[in-house]
């Protein structure tokens, strides 16, 4: 008479067709996480951007270039003065030194509440707002979270 086990027993065979397909599955979650984030991120820095009149937050737009794991999300803002408010200019920006303004076409600079025309004007410049970079690290570390889920 065979011994009874004293406890019980399953065996668990992995069927190794689940793991031909594995990669496949894997690739397409990651290239579908990766336009999630991409227009997460444009989301949330239109939200971010500073807002005078519209224009700087009309201009974010995203876009992809391949697939699968070489997928390439890009967003970006097309109005002219996108770089300076994001970066800074003057001695908050890139180049940290004082900015000289002077009339093109024109012997001096006058503007309205100036009390005389001048021929140059120096300033310090602004400071950056990066909201692009705020809306990057925001969403940026819940990509392989959604890779993954």
């Amino acid at each position: 008479m065979a011994k009874k086990e004293a406890f019980p027993v399953v065996f668990l065979d992995l069927d190794d067709r689940d793991f031909r397909r594995l990669p496949a599955r894997v690739e397409k979650k990651a290239e579908k996480a990766v336009k999630q984030t991409t227009l997460l991120i444009e989301a949330a820095a239109v939200r971010k951007a500073p807002r005078k009149t519209g224009n700087l937050q009309n201009s974010g737009t995203s876009g992809f270039s391949g697939s699968g794991f070489n997928i390439v999300g890009e967003v970006k803002f097309t109005a002219k003065y996108a770089i300076f408010v994001h970066e800074g200019t003057g001695i908050f920006g890139p180049e940290q030194r004082e900015i000289e303004i002077f009339p093109r076409g024109k012997k001096a600079l006058f503007w309205p509440g100036a009390a005389h025309p001048v021929k140059r004007v120096r300033q310090k410049g602004i400071r950056g707002r990066p909201f692009l970079k705020a809306a990057f690290e925001e969403e940026q570390p819940k990509l392989a979270k959604r890779i993954f889920e």
